[in-house]
């Protein structure tokens, strides 16, 4: 008795176990709940800094590369990423059963760059002010090149890691590696101050650092204003009847008239006075006052000088 052949099954009829294995034949596993871009479409690098940190990675990596990665971040295909002092590691999901693990690594900066760094932006206020409300103050390339530091590193200092074959042969470049970075470069557009963690320092630890650098600066006797030197009245003064006729009438130029150097003003003389305040949060209140301050007087200053 012969039997005749049976026909193929329609693709969504395979079974399950042959069924997954077509589907990530075509591109990676996905994954639940994976860390996707902030958009679908539309740039992801929407600041000067985070379209800087990508033309980074993409001077390491052909386009092929930086294109399956992107495709991979707006997929949701990057289990984890952390934004360390001086690396960046991720878990990013492709055809393997496990997702790969990536590395980028960076050189963050040793204590003495910092302490100079932070020395030379607590000179203004306008630096504390802006970090406060999430921004990067103006200059701060400028600034860091002067005392021999960078805001992002060479391309050629970066250390690109990835398990996967690919990164084997390629000094560690490949698709995963884009993945992170686009991911990356998503978040420095919406929280830019997260470059301060991968150099080293968190943004919350420098703007306590600066605000004690900014106090340093204020130290001395806490009055706002010296008192007036008074010239001690001179003896043998006509008696006062004579002087009736000229009494409504000036002695002499304003410049004949003795004068008197005060004394130099203290900073936040009021503050300094009142003391430590009561309120309990992250950062001491009476530096974020003073730094306030700073930033309303030098922008005044700046609107007089340029009426």
């Amino acid at each position: 008795m012969s039997t005749a052949p049976r026909p193929p099954l329609p693709p969504n009829s395979l079974p399950p176990e042959k069924r997954f294995v077509e589907r990530r034949v075509d591109g990676p596993r996905r994954i639940k709940n994976g860390m996707r871009l902030s958009s679908r479409e539309g740039p992801v690098a929407r600041t000067a800094l985070a379209g800087r940190w990508l033309r980074l990675i993409e001077s390491r990596l052909d386009a092929d590369g930086m294109g399956t990665g992107l495709e991979y971040a707006r997929a949701g295909q990057i289990a984890s990423l952390q934004i360390l002092a001086g690396e960046i590691d991720a878990r990013v999901q492709g055809t393997a059963a496990r997702p790969y693990v990536v590395r980028i690594g960076v050189t963050a900066l040793n204590e003495a760059q910092w302490q100079r760094l932070i020395d030379a932006m607590a000179v203004e206020a306008i630096h504390v002010a802006k970090l406060l409300s999430g921004e990067l103050p103006p200059g701060l390339d400028e600034l860091f090149a002067e005392h021999g530091s960078a805001l992002l590193p060479p391309a050629s200092s970066l250390q690109l890691a990835c398990t996967c074959q690919t990164a084997s042969a390629n000094r560690g470049a490949c698709k995963h590696v884009a993945a992170a970075a686009h991911l990356v470069a998503d978040q420095l557009s919406d929280q830019p101050l997260l470059i301060f963690t991968l150099l080293g320092m968190p943004a919350e630890r420098l703007i306590e650092r600066l605000r004690q650098a900014r106090l340093l600066e204020t130290q001395g006797v806490a009055s706002a204003h010296g008192q007036a030197t008074m010239q001690a009245p001179s003896s043998g003064a006509p008696p006062l009847e004579s002087l009736l006729e000229d009494f409504w009438r000036g002695a002499g130029e304003i410049e004949d008239l003795g004068s008197f150097t005060p004394r130099e003003s203290v900073k936040h003389a009021l503050l300094r006075r009142l003391g430590p305040s009561p309120l309990q949060g992250k950062f001491p209140m009476v530096g974020l006052l003073a730094s306030i301050y700073d930033a309303v007087s030098e922008a005044a200053r700046r609107r007089g000088d340029g009426a």
